[in-house]
């Protein structure tokens, strides 16, 4: 199976609209999280790239200053060019959705349950195994 990166896209649209280091940066950083699911499967490698961008972009967050200028030159351009380029903004949004579904997931991850759950459930420890113990 061959699967195409975002990438490309991610550098050639910051590239176009002048997106600053730290937003490309964070874009990365989401594409690369990505991996750690389907999304990658699910969606064409611009969408992934341009829901990362959005991401990175308009969604405050810890690793940059929400207090960012909200009409700034690049957030116009990027407007522009979202509304100009006919890219799909609902498969945008599907892939936004899906990233945001995964930080969730990560954010309620508790290690212990699952070690719990292999223990019992795939290991049969912590249950009656027909010896009488447990």
């Amino acid at each position: 199976m061959i699967i195409h990166h975002p990438y490309r896209t991610l550098h050639q649209v910051s590239t176009l609209i002048g997106l600053s280091n730290p937003d490309v940066i964070l874009a990365w950083t989401i594409i690369n999280d990505t991996y750690a699911s389907d999304i990658p499967l699910l969606y064409p490698p611009h969408i992934v790239a341009l829901a990362a961008i959005h991401m990175a972009f308009f969604t405050p967050t810890r690793l940059r200053s929400p207090l960012k200028p909200s009409a700034n030159a690049s957030s116009v351009k990027l407007v522009e060019w979202y509304a100009q380029s006919g890219v799909d903004m609902d498969a945008i949004a599907e892939a936004t959705q899906d990233i945001i579904s995964l930080y969730t997931v990560w954010n309620d991850y508790k290690g212990k349950d699952v070690k719990q759950w292999l223990e019992s459930a795939v290991f049969g420890r912590g249950m009656e195994n027909g010896n009488g113990r447990s």
